[in-house]
């Protein structure tokens, strides 16, 4: 279902924003609408880049410090938006 969503976003030619990195669901919509030619950009917190627990991310790259500032960024530039809650412990 993720391949899916990303063929029909680039089918659409949304720009894709998304967490960054390459793993689960997201990693897969963000490699399949960037293959079919879609702008993708992947906006990741440098602890997680920087501790490699997410893969390389697809397309272009915005490493930034807080996860609070991920997201206000992601809300702010974003024409779709793939958020999954995640839990640290």
């Amino acid at each position: 279902m993720a391949i899916k969503l990303g063929e029909v976003l680039a089918n659409e030619k949304t720009k894709l924003t998304y967490g960054g990195g390459s793993m689960g669901l997201m990693g897969s919509m963000a490699t399949s609408t960037y293959v079919k030619g879609s702008l993708v950009l992947g906006i990741i917190p440098r602890v997680f880049k920087e501790n490699a627990q997410c893969g390389p991310t697809i397309g272009k790259e915005l490493p930034i410090w807080s996860i609070s500032k991920q997201l206000e960024i992601m809300y702010d530039i974003a024409d779709a938006l793939p958020y999954q809650k995640v839990l640290v412990h």
